[in-house]
């Protein structure tokens, strides 16, 4: 009842749905002597176009990349990222109804300088692993995730996730294929959150997993919604791992009262509000 009222009163907005991005910097990554044995490092050099814009090298975005590239490609000493802090991107039309899905956008944000980390709901299963099996069910693979920038791999040949999915590794390398995809780097919540337990709870304790299980370079397709997501004011100082509350957006509010009215609904991992069969 109140979920069709909701519907019904929701009014869309024609505006454009191009993805926005600000906030340019170019990365330099340069392999340099490891300090350990069978390991690969880089150094970094960040261009910024003003001098008055620029804002240090988030450390996050440099590891996950850092290690992205060690692990898939060591042998190029050296490749180029195009990078952003700020995304302006449509909602995505395949995870949101109709009444939300219209051109509407949500902005995304990181600052160094003032600690600022915006957060989304985000799918992590395998590039391409959705093509390779229809019946996998990509809302299981939901994370909330913290937002560490927006990039885009400049240099030709790198082994990156989109052209690993599409061609042999060696070939990439030969070819010189160049990646136009634009990707978010992020690091999410330890476990899976599916939508329809944040429908259910309205507020959800989360807290980020460790690096190198919970670190992702993933296209920014992959984003379904924004999340306001606050700390945890009562956990004890100088924890080595921050905890925080993940909220259910405010346009979603009346199907967490849907659960309440009707207890026996039992809808899919995508719960009520996104594109998912009640079973």
């Amino acid at each position: 009842a109140i979920r069709m009222q909701t519907k019904s009163n929701f009014v869309l907005l024609e505006e454009s749905v191009q993805q926005n991005f600000r906030g340019f910097h170019r990365i330099t990554f340069t392999q340099r002597s490891a300090s350990r044995a069978n390991s690969v490092e880089y150094i970094t050099n960040v261009d910024w176009p003003k001098q008055q814009s620029s804002k240090p090298l988030d450390d996050i975005l440099r590891y996950t990349i850092s290690r992205n590239m060690a692990t898939n490609d060591p042998s190029h000493k050296q490749f180029h990222v195009t990078a952003y802090t700020e995304a302006k991107l449509p909602n995505n039309k395949e995870t949101l109804e109709s009444y939300d899905a219209g051109p509407t956008h949500s902005l995304y944000k990181v600052d160094t300088k003032v600690k600022r980390f915006d957060w989304c709901m985000i799918l992590t299963h395998a590039v391409g692993s959705e093509e390779a099996d229809e019946r996998l069910d990509t809302w299981a693979y939901a994370c909330p995730a913290q937002i560490h920038g927006f990039i885009r791999f400049d240099t030709g040949g790198v082994r990156t996730p989109r052209l690993l999915q599409n061609v042999n590794a060696d070939m990439v390398n030969d070819s010189e294929f160049i990646d136009e995809t634009m990707y978010v780097v992020v690091r999410t919540h330890k476990d899976f959150l599916s939508w329809r337990e944040l429908e259910k709870q309205f507020v959800v304790p989360i807290q980020l997993g460790n690096l190198d299980d919970c670190t992702y370079i993933l296209p920014v397709s992959r984003i379904v919604n924004p999340l306001y997501v606050f700390e945890d004011h009562g956990q004890p100082e100088n924890t080595s791992n921050t905890s925080f509350f993940a909220t259910l957006p405010a346009r979603y509010s009346a199907f967490h009262l849907d659960y309440k009215l009707n207890p026996q609904l039992s809808p899919g991992e995508g719960g009520l509000s996104q594109k998912c069969e009640e079973v």
